[in-house]
């Protein structure tokens, strides 16, 4: 593949997340991002780095932006 198109990189473990998978067009994930900050904090949970997300239908495999589906992770650990 084209490097300006495509990389590799190897990210540090993280030994807990919380995901969350989301239908619909990258305008809204936001809601969904906040659905799971709040989902971690109600069930005691802290956020201990940068969240990371997975498009598994993006535009580069279907037209539909309604069926874009998109996973959004957070590392977390237990709150002391």
């Amino acid at each position: 593949p084209d490097s300006d198109l495509c990389s590799v990189r190897e990210l540090a473990a993280v030994p807990m997340a919380a995901c969350v998978t989301f239908e619909g067009p990258y305008e809204e994930t936001g809601k969904a991002t906040g659905y799971l900050a709040k989902w971690i904090e109600e069930n005691g949970y802290e956020i201990i780095g940068n969240s990371q997300s997975i498009g598994h239908k993006h535009p580069g495999n279907t037209t539909d932006s309604a069926h874009y589906r998109t996973e959004i992770q957070f590392p977390v650990r237990k709150s002391s």
